[in-house]
């Protein structure tokens, strides 16, 4: 079974022949260097790109934005 794709819009700070460094709020200090060898990156702008990932790797380089109930059971007596 195939790992699940995603396609993200991402902010781009720097690139080389091998990776991208990456964020999903533009700012340079949440930035990750991700290789290019996982990824398809079409730039949409500047600064911006559309990326597809594997959801894997997205969730390991923190460039997904967390659910937004992600972490909220435990403060309820846990999941219900």
């Amino acid at each position: 079974m195939a790992a699940p794709i995603l396609t993200l819009d991402l902010f781009v700070h720097g690139r080389t022949d091998r990776a991208v460094r990456l964020s999903r709020d533009g700012d340079l200090r949440n930035s990750r260097w991700v290789a290019l060898a996982h990824l398809d990156v079409a730039m949409a702008g500047a600064s911006r790109a559309i990326v597809t990932i594997p959801r894997w790797l997205a969730e390991q380089e923190e460039l997904m934005t967390p659910a937004a109930d992600a972490g909220q059971a435990e403060l309820f007596g846990g999941a219900a």
